[in-house]
């Protein structure tokens, strides 16, 4: 396989790819995050640090959560960059290992996510927006 070929020639290496979700099928997606995480196909403890807009792999079952990190954009036009392991709930607890990461992130309970305003989607001039 390619990417058994790739690991053993890595020493250790951190790979960055941004939306590594945009051409991959979610099965397909979840197989190369688990070969990262597996002793025999990453021998060499490579590390993958991506983004996405994908939740699919948003679990406990994929990622611990340490591994898991948010950006949520400020009403400065800063960003913020925090860990779900450090984040802490409204009542100020921190996230429960065996809680439902992905559904709790749609939720908004995390953050992290895009603020959406009313817009006109059809664009006809006839409606008040």
């Amino acid at each position: 396989m390619v990417f058994d070929h790739a690991f053993e020639k890595q020493n250790g290496s951190v790979i960055f790819i941004d939306e590594l979700d945009t051409k991959l099928h979610p099965l397909l997606l979840r197989y190369v995050i688990t070969m990262f995480h597996d002793e025999k196909t990453n021998p060499h403890n490579a590390q993958l640090i991506y983004t996405t807009h994908d939740n699919y792999t948003l679990t406990k079952d994929v990622f611990r959560r340490d591994q898991i990190w948010f950006v949520e954009k400020q009403k400065d036009l800063t960003a913020e960059l925090y860990s779900l392991a450090e984040y802490k709930l409204d009542d100020d607890r921190k996230v429960r290992n065996d809680a439902s990461y992905n559904k709790d992130y749609l939720l908004g309970k995390y953050g992290g996510v895009p603020v959406l305003k009313e817009f006109n989607m059809w664009g006809n001039s006839n409606e008040t927006e």
